[in-house]
């Protein structure tokens, strides 16, 4: 235990490096892996990209169920879980259960069987296709604003005689 600490820069070293300098590229077993080929996953922890832990994406799961992420921790979170096979497992327990539980907490729920898997991996999709679609509008609107200002400024110069928008336009025809 000496030794590992004595190879990690400690708090006040790391305070003083640039990001650059430090990355801790430890690697940490994952407790769930595929046990019957022997094969475990490893994650690998670098602090210059953020990438959030197991830990961070475990504590995240209510909130992914109860549709309380930001955009930023979703595609983040989604990013994780489309990864980490031990995530997903968990994630996948806890869906199931909360919808179970929804489903028969809604008045009038039969006996009528539904599969959970795809269910989730179509609120996954869901999700994601929800994502892009928010990143294509905020750049549309993001255009439309840009191209707005632009022709304010150029109506401002043509009228302050700065800029001329009549000389040019004719010349471009």
């Amino acid at each position: 235990m000496r030794q590992f600490m004595s190879e990690q820069p400690d708090r006040k070293e790391r305070l003083s490096m640039t990001r650059e300098e430090y990355r801790d590229d430890r690697e940490i077993p994952e407790p769930a892996g595929d046990r019957k080929s022997g094969k475990r996953e490893r994650h690998t922890i670098t602090t210059t990209t953020r990438l959030l832990t197991c830990r961070e994406i475990l504590s995240m799961i209510p909130d992914y169920l109860n549709n309380n992420l930001s955009d930023r921790q979703l595609e983040k979170f989604l990013e994780h879980i489309q990864h980490c096979s031990s995530c997903y497992e968990e994630l996948e327990t806890n869906f199931m259960v909360d919808r179970t539980v929804r489903y028969l907490d809604k008045p009038g729920s039969g006996d009528t069987s539904f599969n959970l898997k795809p269910m989730l991996r179509q609120d996954l999709e869901r999700k994601q296709k929800q994502l892009k679609e928010k990143r294509i509008s905020g750049r549309v609107r993001l255009l439309i604003i840009l191209v707005t200002l632009i022709l304010i400024a150029l109506l401002v110069l043509d009228v302050t005689g700065v800029f001329k928008i009549t000389v040019v336009l004719p010349s471009l025809i």
